[in-house]
């Protein structure tokens, strides 16, 4: 595997399980609408409203929702 250009955010994603990973991965290469939906449906549940939060700053700039997914689809290979 490359080393990652970006250590601490891949430090930062190391301390998520792979298949939530896999998951946040999956949310963030979704369309925009299902982007949307899948925020919506977390901030519904008291125990996902910090991923919702997580999802909403992604959403709100794509250089760092581009380097999670890239730092993501690195850790997956």
């Amino acid at each position: 595997m490359l080393p990652s250009p970006h250590p601490r955010l891949h430090d930062a994603l190391d301390q998520f399980a792979p298949g939530a990973r896999a998951d946040l991965l999956r949310a963030l290469t979704s369309p925009s609408d299902v982007r949307a939906e899948r925020i919506r449906q977390c901030f519904e549940r008291p125990d996902t409203r910090d991923l919702a939060e997580l999802l909403i700053d992604l959403e709100e700039d794509d250089f760092v929702r581009a380097a999670v997914v890239e730092a993501l689809r690195r850790m997956e290979a």
